[in-house]
């Protein structure tokens, strides 16, 4: 019988299909579990605009302060930069 590559990935797959424990601990260890901001706190925001004519290898990707004002979704938040300003969306 000749083995393909096809036979091998079923092989495989029914192979990770009855002991999928054994991969999932060692990844299990390393992940952290995922962190929620809570309302009123202070967060810095990723902002990636480029500026024609600056340096950009120096210049911080990120902005800060901004308030945290409700939580859309698992992973996206509704922001606000300071009393004036009106509110943003931020993904987390």
């Amino acid at each position: 019988m000749e083995i393909t590559l096809g036979y091998r990935l079923t092989e495989g797959y029914a192979n990770w299909r009855v002991n999928p424990g054994r991969w999932n601990r060692p990844y299990d260890l390393q992940t952290r579990p995922a962190h929620y901001y809570t309302l009123g706190s202070h967060v810095w925001v990723l902002i990636p605009k480029c500026i024609p004519g600056k340096y950009q290898k120096w210049r911080s990707l990120y902005e800060s302060p901004f308030e945290v004002v409700r939580q859309l979704g698992p992973v996206n938040y509704e922001v606000k930069h300071n009393a004036r300003s009106g509110l943003s969306m931020s993904r987390k």
